[in-house]
């Protein structure tokens, strides 16, 4: 019967050596020029761990491979009682004889190092130099001053700062004083070179893995060679984000030494200051006192941590450790029992000292780690610390209200009051789906009072940003039914907003007159009233967007501008954000333009983030009616992929519609669909999808297909409000395509008739235009065009011109300027359409110019592409995307070129001089 041997764990390959090629060119350098032979001294400085002694080996073979001598000396902290015990060491692993008579050991010591140099230069390589004992310090002082001296040199490795910087320290500072000492400092590993490391160790490891290891390690290689162990012992990885495995117990324990000296107090204080991590230069008595060192060497303890480069300062006078695999591996040495002991008797020590600026801070945090379910104590102290810090930065509450949830059992009193005041934390920082998870069942526990329909009115937001209009319907159905009698502006306003979304307009402006009303009564200069004013202010401006009323949304935008000045910070956002939207709706680019900036202006404190949406959508939307497609599109594709993360759909909506506009006014026909199936998939009206389809097959030229499509769309019935508007005025469109003017005279009489036509500048222009181009009268377009140059709506200027030109009022210069705005644009059916016109009556299309040098790299390599005669399918499987993606990137590129064809664009570019790049 055998025995199987144990099986060994998976071990970094010994060889790997990556990153420190210049380094090591460096000292090559220095040893090609006798300057590690010329009676000096070069000193690697740096943490442990770092790689010197890697360093020092390379470097010793470099030198025996030049000739030189090399006596090699490793200091051991077991080594250094003993006299000469180093140098002892070194010459016996050289073969080297050494004995000394009794009483001249130093002496006898430096004479044989002098004889290294005796006849040839010979470098003396020291690693772990603050280790050193005193005599062999003084023994190489004394060789290095000898008459040898100029062919001896040293190169040694030691720490930032000795542990008892006594005799190897007077030989450094002669060295220095005679210059002929060189500090060389040994940084951490660059991201590249761990990623070279780990890709060589576990081939091919994922990005985010290479990141954690980065931050885990900040490029020591210990530390990294220890993870890179665990890993290859624990094998694949699941799913889920990647983590850094702990060290298993003996490669912790050979980690440590590595830092710390055996026997030493300071791998004990370390331990503390990793419990508590971060920590403060103040709090270093405490950490003292917890880890057993006497107060007066607490700040000298402290101070060599830092030193070391253990810590590193965090602002504000807080210190934390560098790499978060050391901090790791010294709690796990502490154990749990002594690091649950530690932090209860810190909150004790806490507690009583006198009171700090942190001091709150620094409790709740030690909370934070041990705290157990039904803990009153540190549920108090972690919602106390999550309302501070919510006050700076609405996500920094969020660790601490959803650590208070979890303390807190839903039969416990206080667990609604902490579910909502977490779910209100949610929605500040701009999660709305979370948000009403937690805090809709709770918001049903909480007594009828002001405080509950405040949070009513806040989470009936939430859900229309969700685009959840049922579910908000019946929340403030119920709330406002528990009010009977009693009137809260802010329910009702929320209320009124509500109704207004989901189609029952009679409802929506009965309750908007009672939120009115009650504003008109209430008076006074407290903030609270302010802040509630423009949060009423806000909900109806919204509203009527919904609900076209052009001459409302001026007043109501008046009263926001003049309630904004009174307000909080907080209720500032909010004005500035509805501002925004509200402007971006009537088409008021200038006023929207400046209301993004004073938002920009707010700290980035208040709340400001559960407002982004808005301000996203109204700077796309500005944007767009600002012919700043380019911007708009940008801000359109950063920000979809958040906000559909957090849930809000109902903002995911407008911009996906606003996307393909921009889209299909470029001729990207293809990508406006995907992104409309895309907008369909979250849920966006039919009739505005309807809208935008009708507007591709328009400018496709199926204006019969898309004149079909909205009346179908019509006949169906349930459009209301802006869904409604927004179909007629598609309809206009597509029977001027058609040839039926009076179809379009008909579309736009029943906007008339329905109220709809004071709605915003922009939709007031296109009927305009429409009217005018379908009858032939010059005085609704010269209307339109002033009314679009007034407000800067670049495209509808240039459809304006386009209009005026073709009902022959300066057709060469109206034309002319049309078919270069729209170039500008990169509107291809129009600046066709214009083009043709001009070619019809003789006249010349303007060329326009030719240019590349603003093209991004993911633009050049398309381009590219297509000069090498690739289709789009290959481009597409070339570039990783999909060949719609690719068709709009043509389509980006004709607009910014000016080429017509896929010809043009590879002739332009076999054009261009030799090395250009154009790349943004």
């Amino acid at each position: 019967m055998t025995s199987k041997a144990p099986k060994t764990p998976p071990a970094a390959p010994d060889g790997l050596f990556v990153g420190r090629a210049a380094e090591l060119a460096w000292l090559d350098g220095l040893l090609e020029e006798g300057g590690l032979s010329s009676g000096g001294a070069v000193a690697l400085v740096g943490e442990a761990g770092i790689g010197k002694t890697a360093l020092l080996d390379r470097s010793s073979s470099l030198a025996s491979r030049r000739g030189l001598r090399v006596l090699r000396v490793r200091c051991d902290p077991l080594l250094r009682p003993v006299p000469l015990g180093a140098l002892v060491a070194g010459f016996r692993e050289a073969g080297r004889a050494f004995a000394a008579p009794p009483g001249r050991e130093v002496p006898a010591a430096a004479d044989a190092l002098q004889d290294l140099a005796d006849g040839a230069p010979a470098v003396l390589v020291v690693d772990d130099l603050h280790q050193l004992d005193d005599a062999s310090a003084a023994a190489i002082g004394e060789a290095l001053r000898g008459p040898h001296g100029p062919a001896l040199g040293m190169l040694a490795a030691t720490r930032p700062r000795p542990y008892s910087p006594t005799g190897i320290t007077s030989v450094l500072n002669r060295l220095s004083a005679a210059g002929l000492l060189t500090i060389a400092p040994v940084e951490g590993l660059s991201a590249g070179a761990v990623a070279e490391y780990l890709t060589a160790a576990l081939g091919g490891p994922p990005e985010p893995l290479i990141a954690a290891a980065v931050a885990g390690t900040a490029g020591n290689p210990a530390l990294l060679r220890c993870v890179t162990e665990e890993l290859l012992a624990a094998g694949p990885g699941g799913e889920g984000p990647p983590e850094l495995p702990e060290p298993s117990v003996p490669r912790r324990k050979a980690l440590l030494a590595r830092f710390f000296a055996p026997g030493e107090p300071e791998q004990r204080f370390a331990q503390a200051f990793a419990v508590l991590d971060p920590t403060s230069a103040a709090t270093a008595p405490l950490t003292a006192r917890l880890a057993g060192v006497a107060d007066a060497e607490a700040e000298a303890r402290f101070d060599d941590l830092v030193d070391q480069g253990i810590l590193e300062a965090a602002g504000g006078g807080r210190y934390r450790f560098r790499h978060r695999v050391l901090r790791e591996a010294l709690r796990a040495e502490t154990g749990p029992a002594i690091r649950e002991r530690w932090h209860r008797a810190a909150i004790d020590l806490l507690r009583t000292r006198p009171e700090y600026p942190d001091q709150r801070h620094d409790v709740a945090r030690l909370f934070l780690e041990i705290a157990r379910v039904g803990d009153r104590d540190a549920v108090a102290a972690l919602l106390a610390e999550g309302e501070r810090a919510g006050a700076d930065d609405p996500a920094g509450a969020l660790p601490w209200f959803r650590r208070a949830l979890a303390l807190t059992p839903p039969g416990d009193p206080e667990h609604a009051r902490t579910a909502v005041r977490t779910a209100r934390a949610l929605i500040r920082a701009g999660e709305p789906r979370a948000a009403t998870a937690i805090g809709l069942d709770a918001l049903g526990d909480l007594a009828p009072g002001t405080e509950r329909t405040k949070l009513a009115a806040l989470f009936a937001s939430a859900l229309m940003k969700q685009g959840l209009l049922a579910e908000a319907k019946r929340l403030v159905a119920r709330e406002q039914a528990l009010l009977h009698e009693r009137s809260s502006p802010r329910l009702t306003s929320q209320a009124a907003y509500v109704h207004a979304a989901t189609g029952d307009t009679g409802r929506a402006d009965t309750l908007a007159e009672q939120a009115i009303a009650h504003l008109r009564r209430r008076t006074g200069p407290d903030r609270d009233a302010a802040g509630e004013r423009i949060h009423v202010l806000a909900d109806l401006v919204h509203l009527r967007c919904v609900e076209p009323r052009g001459d409302e949304i001026v007043t109501l935008l008046a009263e926001l501008e003049a309630a904004a000045a009174d307000g909080a910070p907080a209720a500032r956002a909010s004005a500035y954000a509805a501002l925004a939207f509200g402007y971006a709706t009537l088409g008021d680019t200038g006023r929207c333009a400046a209301a993004l900036d004073r938002a920009r202006d707010l700290p980035a404190l208040t709340g400001a983030t559960a407002h982004r949406p808005d301000l996203v959508v109204a700077e796309a939307r500005n944007a767009v009616h600002l012919g700043d497609w380019d911007r708009a599109v940008t801000v359109i594709e950063s920000a979809v992929g958040p906000l559909r993360a957090a849930g809000m759909n109902a903002y995911v909506e407008q911009l996906r519609l606003h996307h393909a506009a921009v889209l299909s006014s470029r001729g990207a026909w293809p990508a406006a669909r995907e992104v409309l199936r895309a907008a369909q998939d979250d849920g966006a009206p039919a009739g505005l999808l309807d809208a935008e389809l009708a507007h591709i097959e328009m400018l496709s030229g199926d204006a019969d297909v898309a004149r079909s499509r909205l009346r179908r769309r019509l006949a169906a019935g349930g459009l209301h409000g802006t869904v409604l508007l927004r179909v007629l005025c598609r309809l206009a469109e597509a029977e001027a395509l058609h040839g039926e003017p009076g179809g379009v005279v008909a579309a736009l009489d029943e906007i008339d008739r329905l109220g709809l036509s004071t709605l915003d500048h922009h939709t007031r222009a296109v009927m305009l235009l429409e009217r005018g181009h379908a009858t032939g009268d010059t005085a609704p377009l010269r209307s339109g065009l002033e009314l679009a140059d007034a407000h800067r709506l670049a495209p509808l200027q240039a459809r304006a011109r386009l209009y005026l030109g073709l009902a022959g009022v300066d057709p060469a210069e109206n034309l002319r300027e049309a078919a270069i705005e729209f170039h500008r644009l990169g509107a291809l059916p129009w600046r066709r359409r214009a083009a043709a016109a001009l070619r019809m009556r003789g006249l010349r299309v303007p060329k326009p110019r030719k240019k590349t040098g603003g093209l991004t790299a993911t633009e050049r390599q398309v381009a590219e592409l297509v000069r090498l005669g690739k289709p789009n399918r290959q481009i597409a499987t070339a570039m990783g995307l999909s060949v719609k993606t690719v068709e709009a990137y043509l389509t980006r590129l004709y607009s910014r070129t000016g080429c017509g064809s896929r010809v043009e664009l590879a002739r332009m570019l076999d054009a261009e001089p030799t090395g250009r790049t154009g790349a943004a």
